[in-house]
């Protein structure tokens, strides 16, 4: 994927992120890390399907979509400045997320304010 790597400070950041979710929706850990491998293996194999699925998969409100992009953003700034292909991708779906219009512009703002 975009860093073509996987860092310790980002799992971490998902792992404090999977602990603050109420207590009747967390997962296991062991559910957790399976529910990632299979969506890991679902974005190599098929991204653009992947990518497309998001919208659905989201929740209608509004102010739980920028949480939820706010939850990618901590992850993946965790470990370095997201930039270059990482910053590229999050940039792709930030408008599945409610957070930014289409201006290529309000998103790099958005990206730099992470």
């Amino acid at each position: 994927l975009a860093r073509d790597r996987v860092d310790e400070r980002g799992v971490e950041a998902a792992r404090r992120i999977r602990l603050i979710e109420e207590e009747q929706q967390r997962l296991t850990l062991a559910q957790f890390k399976a529910m990632a491998r299979e969506q890991f293996f679902m974005l190599l194999v098929y991204p653009d399907e992947a990518v497309a699925a998001i919208a659905e998969l989201l929740p209608e409100s509004p102010e739980e979509r920028r949480k939820a992009f706010a939850a990618i953003r901590q992850v993946l700034s965790a470990s370095s400045e997201i930039t270059g292909e990482a910053a590229a991708r999050l940039a792709r779906i930030a408008p599945l997320f409610g957070v930014a219009g289409n201006s290529s512009e309000k998103i790099v703002d958005l990206l730099k304010a992470s």
